[in-house]
């Protein structure tokens, strides 16, 4: 078996950057909806 700790992520080159996307994502994703209820409320 091959050992995959080691393994390289896919698009960037550290896993570190996806965390990162993914937590501003959810964070614009957070303040979009805010706004959106503000306004729509």
């Amino acid at each position: 078996m091959e050992d995959h700790q080691y393994e390289k992520p896919p698009l960037f080159s550290r896993w570190s950057t996806w965390y990162a996307l993914v937590i501003g994502w959810l964070v614009a994703l957070v303040v979009f909806f805010y706004f959106f209820t503000k306004h729509y409320s």
